[in-house]
């Protein structure tokens, strides 16, 4: 399994009005979102395929790459 993380978000109602009408909802599983890292991402194909078997039981999923900086944040900061 990848060495990224596996993010579950927290459920929030903000619907106006009767929640009851939205009640189907709870029993919709959560599409599983990744955050690979660098070295995981560096061939996003292969990466796929490694988190493939889990993120086909939902039919969807997120995946959040690395973010790789092109200016080190010292050079950004003293700026």
């Amino acid at each position: 399994m990848p060495k990224g993380r596996n993010h579950k978000r927290a459920k929030t109602d903000s619907c106006e009005g009767s929640l009851e009408e939205y009640a189907w909802t709870d029993g919709i599983k959560e599409a599983p979102a990744f955050s690979p890292t660098v070295e995981e991402f560096e061939d996003p194909i292969r990466y796929i395929e490694t988190i493939a078997p889990e993120a086909s039981k939902f039919g969807i999923c997120k995946i959040i790459p690395p973010v790789k900086t092109a200016v080190p944040a010292g050079i950004v900061l003293n700026n």
